[in-house]
């Protein structure tokens, strides 16, 4: 069990990375547009981390 939680890490990160990417886009330059931007760097760094790139 514990060697597919990698895999299952880095599916969650992709997952709402897209989510909060697409969040942004309908927000917009809005307060919360803003804080799903903020979001998606979050993720996407942790996403970079996970699979070794960054």
């Amino acid at each position: 069990m514990a060697a597919r939680l990698p895999f299952y890490r880095v599916a969650w990160l992709a997952f709402r990375l897209g989510y909060c990417h697409l969040a942004r886009q309908a927000l917009g330059d809005s307060g919360d547009g803003a804080r799903f931007r903020r979001l998606c760097a979050r993720y996407a760094a942790r996403l970079r981390r996970e699979v070794g790139h960054g």
